[in-house]
């Protein structure tokens, strides 16, 4: 007997199986993970794996023949409850909540890693990384700022704080759009837009020109004027040139602007056409 055995044995004479550091084809073994339990509680409204192959290729097809295959799963319930309807023409099937219930345990099921290929995971990641929201992952995307919930009182207390950080959380992105439009997507650079547009409407909604309009109707002054490319390019460097007196600092701020790449001044024009 080699060495090798003689190390699996041990003094009761029970052989114990050596487990080699590689799989059978020389692959890594997978992590562990206690699946098998977890998929076999709560069954008794589980469609059958036979029966629920069959339905998710009708569905498949279904989906693609309506040109939907790439919305979210969170929206499919109005699909499936289409692809109901018009199955249910042909041959009798289960219910619209029990085909859900089933899809969505088949789901998590199928997408933990120890089911999952590598084509497969390769596949999701990439369409993940393409999506407008992939850009919530950079490093230096503002950190969003959560709403208060049933709390009336401490929501009013603080909603002077919660004006200030959201406008602060508007810098942010202004900043973060500028300082990463030449390495996303546009769908990403179009999603940070987005997202500058609804907290601008929020914090400065278009009530306040209408009764600015009014005010200088009535007194004469002169209503806020709207941020120009300019004036958001100055915001984002607020620590430049500030031992200097404001005209000699905005002079050298304008040329540092003007000396910007086509693409850098169209951000800023951009973002000033944000309303």
């Amino acid at each position: 007997m080699s060495s090798a055995k003689k190390r699996c044995r041990i003094d009761s004479d029970d052989e114990v199986p050596c487990r080699s550091d590689r799989g059978i084809n020389g692959e890594d073994e997978p992590d562990e993970y206690d699946d098998g339990d977890e998929l076999c509680h709560g069954k008794d409204d589980i469609i059958e794996p036979h029966i629920m192959l069959e339905y998710v290729k009708d569905f498949r097809q279904f989906v693609t023949e309506k040109g939907k295959l790439y919305i979210t799963v969170s929206r499919m319930k109005g699909l499936f409850g289409e692809w109901l309807a018009y199955r249910q023409k042909d041959s009798p099937t289960h219910d619209l909540e029990t085909i859900l219930k089933s899809f969505k345990r088949y789901v998590t099921a199928s997408v933990k890693p120890v089911y999952l290929s590598m084509d497969c995971c390769f596949r999701s990641v990439s369409e993940y990384l393409s999506r407008p929201e992939s850009v919530l992952m950079y490093p230096d995307f503002p950190e969003v700022i959560h709403k208060m919930q049933e709390d009336n009182e401490g929501r009013q207390e603080c909603e002077r704080e919660l004006c200030e950080l959201e406008k602060a959380f508007l810098k942010k992105m202004e900043d973060f759009l500028v300082n990463n439009h030449e390495v996303m997507l546009p769908n990403q650079t179009k999603y940070v837009q987005h997202r500058i547009h609804l907290t601008r409407k929020k914090l400065f909604p278009s009530e306040r020109s209408i009764k600015a309009r009014q005010a200088t109707a009535m007194n004469g002054s002169e209503p806020k004027q709207e941020k120009t490319a300019f004036d958001l390019f100055c915001s984002t460097k607020m620590d430049k040139y500030v031992e200097l007196p404001a005209e000699v600092r905005l002079r050298k701020l304008r040329k540092k602007f003007e000396k910007l790449s086509e693409d850098k001044r169209e951000i800023f024009e951009k973002l000033a056409l944000l309303k």
